[in-house]
């Protein structure tokens, strides 16, 4: 299954990079390499099970949120991902109680702007790009 070798390709890429950075041996001393791999077992049975056990319609949930752990550290990725398809959902909830709108599209860069004498700055973050169909209020439909 594919989900499955991305996720045991992913996990041995940040143990690979983790055992050759300087703390090497610290990570190895506190997670010995039958530790690593009994987690790394446990996790990816516990994944399976949840795909065999999702239906059809919640399956892009599971790969979302699998990517989405992959992609610690990037942002712009996991946004591209949610604006184009509004998965994983249950997600943490803004820590604000009002965080403002969900950004639809972002300023085009003040050098475009300077430099273009016919380029007009955008009013809002939520005007959409072309190919976004989805609802206003990025409100799913899942």
């Amino acid at each position: 299954m594919l989900l499955e070798s991305a996720i045991r390709k992913h996990m041995a890429y940040v143990r690979n990079f983790g055992l050759s950075s300087a703390e090497g041996g610290v990570i190895q001393a506190f997670r010995p390499d039958d530790v690593w791999t009994a987690n790394v077992e446990n996790y990816v049975s516990f994944v399976l099970d949840e795909w065999d056990a999702a239906p059809s319609g919640r399956k892009m949930n599971l790969i979302a949120r699998e990517y989405w752990l992959s992609l610690y550290g990037n942002g712009v990725e996991a946004y591209n991902l949610y604006r184009r398809t509004g998965q994983p959902d249950n997600m943490q909830p803004g820590l604000l109680a009002n965080f403002g709108d969900f950004p639809r599209s972002f300023f085009y860069p003040n050098n475009f702007i300077v430099t273009n004498n016919r380029a007009q700055q955008k009013d809002n973050q939520r005007q959409r790009v072309f190919w976004d169909t989805n609802p206003e209020g990025n409100d799913w439909v899942y």
